[in-house]
């Protein structure tokens, strides 16, 4: 089977204490994936292709010093 995936996706935070030396921020995010599956079926080659959607959320904080910047992101993906 082979699987080829792309993501494009979005993202909008509010950072906190913005004029402390660390500081934490939120986001949240939309997109979608666009994914292609083709999987060898005895002789034939069934293909399919779908565009499902995406969100996310992030957290993390930042140093004032942006080669310091952190950042963790959790991804939850439900199946339709």
């Amino acid at each position: 089977m082979d699987r080829l995936s792309g993501l494009a996706s979005a993202a909008a935070g509010l950072r906190m204490f913005p004029e402390s030396r660390i500081n934490g921020y939120v986001q949240l995010g939309i997109g979608i994936e666009m994914t292609k599956i083709s999987a060898p079926m005895g002789d034939q080659v069934v293909e399919d292709k779908l565009v499902l959607p995406l969100g996310f959320i992030g957290i993390g904080t930042l140093k004032a010093e942006p080669e310091m910047a952190a950042q963790g992101q959790f991804y939850l993906k439900y199946a339709l």
